[in-house]
């Protein structure tokens, strides 16, 4: 939101926090998509697909991803998305 400047009034505006969007438009965040998509996959028992595949999982919803090109049933999916599960992957022995 722009505020209108008042007379006498500073123009700095203090904020106690800023927001990005991680959705490639400041970085690239293909890679990181990409490796989190391919360990929720492997979390779920799913196949991995090749680099190039899974280049297709940047940009849509991750679910939509897996309900598509993964081919996943709505269970499987689902599991895949919950936001543990790519960490819990990380922590296996």
């Amino acid at each position: 939101m722009i505020l209108p400047q008042q007379q006498n009034q500073t123009a700095a505006i203090p904020f106690n926090c800023v927001l990005f969007g991680m959705d490639g438009t400041l970085l690239d965040s293909a890679a990181g998509v990409i490796a989190s998509a391919a360990k929720a996959l492997a979390a779920v028992g799913a196949p991995v697909p090749s680099l190039e595949e899974m280049r297709l999982y940047v940009g849509p919803p991750m679910i939509e991803s897996f309900r598509g090109p993964a081919g996943l049933d709505e269970e499987t999916a689902q599991k895949g998305c919950w936001p543990g599960t790519a960490l819990m992957w990380d922590h296996q022995a």
